[in-house]
């Protein structure tokens, strides 16, 4: 588990990872559209003599636009902040947990370098990146981000670079 989301109201571990952060990804990009379709109208609101701007919106009309576009302004970086984060966790294959609770070792054990470590959540078809679905070839991949397989029993890891070893 990386940790519980009270904005979908659920868990967010190995197998909806990638939902999660395309739902952010998808938020962020819905909540950049919104805020250029209204910056014409909100730099209206910030006008001294806005009458003489063909985008003049009554008094009530510009205290919307201004409160919507405040609003969305804020959530559009919120977004963003969130997105970077998790873009950085997602490289260096760590959980939003462990980047509070461990301490930092290096190397970490579980980075596989940052574009395996994207694979991981992400699936093995660059095609498929975008789509919010798990496709079955992933399996193996998904199953190795969530600790249901060992790396060096997939290969990924070599018995060499293992650190467990036994005295």
């Amino acid at each position: 588990m990386d940790h519980h989301c009270v904005w979908v109201v659920n868990c967010v571990g190995g197998k909806n990872y990638k939902m999660f952060l395309l739902f952010l990804l998808y938020g962020f990009l819905t909540s950049l559209y919104t805020v250029c379709a209204l910056m014409p109208y909100f730099l209206t609101t910030l006008q001294v003599h806005p009458e003489s701007d063909p985008h003049s919106l009554s008094p009530f009309n510009a205290a919307m636009v201004f409160a919507s576009g405040v609003l969305d302004i804020g959530f559009s970086f919120s977004l963003g902040g969130f997105i970077i984060m998790h873009l950085n966790l997602l490289l260096r294959n760590r959980t939003t947990i462990e980047m509070y609770e461990k301490k930092q070792s290096s190397p970490w054990v579980y980075d596989l370098g940052p574009y395996k470590n994207f694979q991981q959540v992400f699936g093995q078809r660059k095609r498929s990146w975008l789509i919010p679905k798990i496709f079955p070839e992933d399996d193996c991949t998904l199953n190795m981000a969530c600790g249901l397989t060992d790396l060096v029993t997939e290969g990924l890891l070599d018995n060499d670079d293992n650190d467990d070893e036994t005295v």
